[in-house]
């Protein structure tokens, strides 16, 4: 399969948990999402944020009547600017690059706000890995089932949320709370 994706001419920006795809009107702008069978999936992508600003990358969301969010399903990868929880070793597993409330990243790679930063995410279930690679270094590597993956969820604030992270077939889904993110050269594609 190819890449599915958004000219170089088109980007997305969030203002507030809206996703508005511009140059394209075909899309419903309240929401993005693309349901997969993720056994194996990569993703490719150009983001910045303004300062202050917080989003997230989650995969295997799923929007049945049981979960009404979904960070009750879907494992974030962390997209918020560096500076919020820069020298603060607590909270490395917030900040960007993190699978967020569960495991930090090696290194914290992000350009300052306002400044372009990409991401390349793989989602392996097959081979149980998931690695993040942003602006050209892999700084994240994790297990996607089993006893170390549940020893995270065990060890984060989704403990108690039987459907967390369970799902292999679901939607992405790119979060936001505040500021502005903007995004491009989005491509996702199966392995």
């Amino acid at each position: 399969m190819k890449y599915h994706r958004l000219t170089d001419s088109q980007f997305i920006e969030m203002h507030h948990e809206f996703a508005i795809f511009l140059a394209s009107n075909s899309i419903d702008k309240t929401k993005w999402d693309c349901k997969i069978k993720i056994l194996k999936l990569t993703s490719l992508w150009i983001w910045k944020l303004s300062p202050n600003s917080n989003s997230g990358f989650m995969w295997g969301v799923n929007e049945s009547k049981d979960y009404d969010a979904p960070y009750l399903t879907g494992p974030e990868i962390q997209i918020i600017d560096a500076d919020i929880y820069a020298g603060d070793e607590k909270n490395q597993i917030h900040t960007t690059g993190s699978l967020y409330d569960m495991i930090a990243p090696d290194h914290v790679m992000a350009k300052p706000a306002g400044e372009w930063n990409s991401y390349h995410i793989v989602i392996n279930h097959e081979e149980n890995k998931g690695t993040v690679n942003h602006n050209g270094m892999i700084i994240n590597r994790f297990p996607l089932h089993g006893t170390e993956w549940d020893e995270m969820i065990e060890n984060s604030k989704f403990k108690d949320i039987s459907g967390f992270g369970k799902f292999k077939e679901g939607h992405l889904c790119l979060q936001d709370h505040p500021g502005v993110i903007s995004y491009k050269n989005i491509k996702i594609r199966k392995l």
